[in-house]
This record gives structure tokens, sequence and C-alpha cells, in this order.
């Protein structure tokens, strides 16, 4: 009996202190998310040209919905991007009043092509690689 409540403590003592582990390390982010849609490289980041490892600083309310959003890297054109994806994400209650960090990259290689297709990726523990080839402009 001892030697089961002793596995049974140390079990218990092993969850809790990967739970706490946890809350602390990059990929704790992951546990906020209910749904995160994915920005594109939409016009308005593609003007921008490509941007590699833009940090985002997302914020939380206390009702787990998006306080604000801080960029450190990128241009206007890859924040708007991010933001509008970002305002339509949802976060699980059990982080309300949270900071997550994000990643992301715009990436531009290949050959032109007249539809540029989007290809994300992701790099852990929190950086979204999005890469398109170049636009091919569509002359009159």
């Amino acid at each position: 009996m001892k030697n089961v409540m002793a596995v049974l403590l140390a079990s218990w003592i092993w969850l809790n202190f990967t739970r706490l582990f946890a809350a602390d390390s990059d990929t704790a982010w992951i546990r906020c998310i209910e749904e995160l849609p994915l920005p594109r490289f939409g016009p308005t980041a593609r003007g921008a040209g490509p941007a590699e490892g833009i940090k985002v600083q997302v914020e939380l309310d206390s009702g787990a919905r998006l306080r604000s959003l801080t960029f450190d890297g990128g241009l206007d054109g890859h924040h708007y991007e991010i933001g509008l994806y970002m305002k339509a994400a949802k976060f699980t209650p059990s982080c309300a009043g949270r900071r997550l960090e994000l990643k992301f990259s715009f990436v531009i290689k290949g050959e032109k092509t007249y539809e540029p297709w989007v290809n994300i990726t992701f790099r852990g523990p929190n950086h979204f690689v999005l890469t398109t080839p170049p636009a091919r402009v569509i002359k009159d």
C-alpha cells in the first residue's frame, strides 16, 4: 500500500511540475489557442515585401479576448495582415490576462506566376513562415 501511495504522490508531483513548467515555456501559447486563422500573403503584406522573424506580442484581456498586438520587426503591411487574422482568433478562457508571443516570416521566392499561392509552414516553438512566389504582372 505504501508503494502505491508513493507512486500516486510521485505522479501527482510530476503532473503538477510539468504543468507549471509548461506554463512558462515557449510552447505554452498552444494551450491558449482555440482557433487561430493564419494570415495569408495578401496584397498588403505582398506590397510590404519579404520580412523575417516578425515578433508579435499578443495581450489578452480578462475575457481572453485580444486586447492588443505589439510588433517587433516588419512593416505596416505585415502588421495589418497579421492583425486581421489575430483579431479573428479565439483563445481559451484559462489564458485570460496572459501575454503570448508568436513569430511570422513573409518569404518571396521561386518563379514568377500569375496566380501566386501561399505555403504556410510551422517552425517550433512559435514561428509561422508564409512563403509565396513573386507575382507576375499582367500587362494590358
